[in-house]
């Protein structure tokens, strides 16, 4: 098989609506060495007839689960078919600027021996308006940024197949809508330099349908919970204690 760039890993569920929007937002990249593994959690909305439109572009590689497994088993199924070099994550409602992949691609050249980095977006509204501008934190002390919120999300992070390959999301129900936060404290464990392209090159996209907007504080304190359990368990992960 052969390789590529950039692997777009985009785990959906139910997205009809939003997906072809974010799709076209990485099929029009001015980068255009990549591929886009699209991983459906079962759907039961019509997302696989939405999906046949950009299935002939010779692009798309569309993955069906038998079932909705959340997030993190979809990145876990992407980074497990990608072929890429590189491998970069989009949820199926955000969106890739058109000079995302170019401007990763152009850091890789600069920075050969880096192996995670990231780029940074901004937050809008469905009609593309502007809402906030995070402010992102310093790495010089990657273990303390991380650790102090996820400002890292699941968007505009690009990892190479060294990462990719040996690292998985944790598929714990618990989780479910930090099982990105917990990824990357385990590879700022392993890879303890996070390059930034000081740049915004993507947007996530706030409406009211986001996990994160339906989520009880019951769930955020178990979820919170079993990270410092894991972290207080995990030697590898001592650097956080």
């Amino acid at each position: 098989m052969s390789s590529v760039r950039f692997s777009v890993v985009i785990p959906t569920y139910n997205r009809a609506h939003l997906i072809l929007k974010t799709l076209n937002s990485v099929l029009n990249q001015s980068f255009r060495d990549f591929e886009i593994l699209v991983v459906d959690n079962c759907s039961t909305d019509n997302t696989c007839e939405v999906l046949s439109q950009v299935l002939d572009s010779g692009k798309v590689k569309f993955i069906r689960h038998d079932r909705n497994y959340e997030r993190a088993k979809s990145r876990n199924t992407g980074m497990e078919n990608a072929q890429g070099e590189y491998v970069t994550f989009l949820d199926s409602d955000d969106l890739m600027w058109r000079s995302n992949l170019e401007d990763a691609d152009t850091y890789i050249m600069e920075n050969p021996d880096i192996r995670f980095f990231h780029n940074l977006y901004n937050i809008v509204s469905t009609d593309n308006k502007m809402i906030y501008s995070p402010r992102f934190p310093r790495t010089k002390n990657l273990a303390k940024a991380i650790a102090s919120g996820n400002f890292l999300s699941c968007i505009g992070v690009f990892i190479h197949k060294e990462v990719y390959q040996g690292i998985r999301f944790d598929t714990n129900s618990l989780l479910t809508g930090s099982e990105d936060h917990e990824f990357w404290l385990r590879v700022a464990a392993k890879y303890s330099r996070l390059g930034r392209i000081n740049k915004v090159n993507s947007s996530l996209v706030s409406h009211g349908e986001r996990s994160f907007n339906i989520k009880n504080i019951d769930d955020i304190r178990r979820r919170y919970q079993y990270i410092i359990k894991k972290i207080q368990e995990d030697t590898s992960l001592s650097l956080f204690s």
